[in-house]
């Protein structure tokens, strides 16, 4: 186990409210590439022009996760280069590929990318019907999805906090879902719009919450007893970013041939972004990019735990937010979704502290060994926070 590296409040504070902000501006500016929600009459001269001109949600998704590549030459090359004095090629062949062989660990790559793809394409559909501060809230039920699917496929314990953490997180969901359906059906509005974008946006909780899980069954295969896991933070950002790497990698020689099917299917018309909306698509890919770099430093810097605890409350910043660039009054949010976005807040705290009783099943999880997962990688909810030590252990 290693010692928790220790910073100035100022600096954790910094670190986590950067995530935050950008991840909020990450989400506002894919709401406004996609025109859902947005008042654009002013420069289009009407007001679902920029829907009607470029609505690709998967070609939004694709752009944002192909610049993961990136992190390789930027980051993982220089580090391996001028610290560790390794190749790229020895590095990955033998540190990064743990017990696997490297075209064995490419597949868990290519199948991570797969499914991070999938989720966020749900993520970013739903925004062309539903407003941001919906949008997260609902996605705050990748959380609980994850605990569920630890439970099968991690046979992680199911314990008391856990059964409290889902139902809580679910009923906020609901109460904060339903009463913008039923406003809508009230007022004569396309209520199946409603539906449609807040089934999308669930869904892509649901992919995250596979993406989670996937990460941690690929690093117990990973790493053993002899080939243990990095446990310098620095090491272990590296390794994350080296995966996050040949995601990108992957995305970025097999997406065209998703959008390509797309778009001989009719799900998407694949065709040149318009110049009118090149700056702002452009603006939100970098952002996607940057958005899991800080991810990454937070969960470092600050502990992936207050980082964990903190994601929900990106719920109200979105009601606010939303003031200032849509004009939707704070009192539309209306007190079921307050009271929805409490029980969130507080499902998500039980789910992520949860308690030491009972024990993990060891069964026949051959992939998952002895380790804390925060000495593995520092992305995404599960790998780095949900998930204590007990709830990983097995027999070796």
């Amino acid at each position: 186990m290693h010692e928790e590296r220790r910073f100035p409040i100022w600096v954790q504070f910094a670190c986590v409210a950067g995530y935050f902000g950008t991840d909020l501006f990450l989400r506002l500016s894919y709401q406004a590439v996609l025109g859902g929600g947005v008042n654009t009459q002013s420069e289009y001269a009407d007001e679902d022009c920029v829907i009607e001109r470029y609505s690709k949600p998967a070609f939004m998704v694709l752009c944002g996760y192909v610049l993961f590549f990136l992190w390789g030459p930027l980051l993982v090359w220089p580090y391996l280069k001028f610290v560790k004095k390794v190749s790229v090629v020895n590095y990955y062949e033998t540190t990064w590929s743990g017990d696997l062989e490297f075209r064995e660990a490419l597949r868990f790559t290519c199948i991570m990318g797969s499914i991070l793809f999938l989720g966020n394409l749900g993520y970013v559909a739903g925004l062309r019907y539903i407003n941001v501060a919906l949008a997260s809230a609902l996605s705050q039920g990748e959380a609980p999805f994850t605990v569920a699917l630890s439970v099968f496929f991690l046979h992680r314990v199911f314990g008391t906090n856990e059964q409290i953490g889902i139902g809580l997180s679910f009923t906020g969901i609901v109460l904060i879902a339903v009463p913008p359906v039923l406003k809508a059906a009230a007022s004569s509005s396309d209520a199946l719009d409603q539906i449609g974008g807040i089934l999308s946006t669930l869904i892509g909780a649901f992919g995250f919450g596979c993406y989670q899980v996937f990460w941690p069954m690929f690093d117990g295969r990973r790493y053993s007893a002899t080939n243990s896991a990095p446990t310098n933070p620095i090491e272990a950002i590296i390794d994350t970013f080296a995966t996050l790497s040949l995601v990108g990698a992957f995305l970025l020689s097999t997406g065209w041939f998703a959008l390509l099917l797309f778009h001989l299917f009719g799900w998407e018309t694949l065709e040149v972004p318009p110049e009118s909306i090149r700056g702002a698509l452009l603006f939100s890919t970098i952002l996607t990019a940057i958005v899991d770099a800080l991810n990454g430093l937070a969960c470092v810097i600050a502990s992936a735990m207050v980082v964990a605890l903190s994601y929900p409350l990106i719920i109200p910043l979105s009601v606010v937010m939303q003031v200032f660039i849509d004009g939707i009054p704070i009192g539309e949010w209306g007190i079921w979704g307050w009271i929805g976005t409490v029980l969130v807040v507080a499902g998500v705290f039980c789910l992520e502290t949860n308690g030491q009783d009972g024990e993990s099943d060891a069964g026949d999880v051959e992939n998952i060994n002895d380790m804390d997962c925060e000495s593995i990688n520092y992305y995404g909810t599960f790998s780095s926070t949900s998930s204590s030590k007990r709830d990983l252990e097995i027999e070796v």
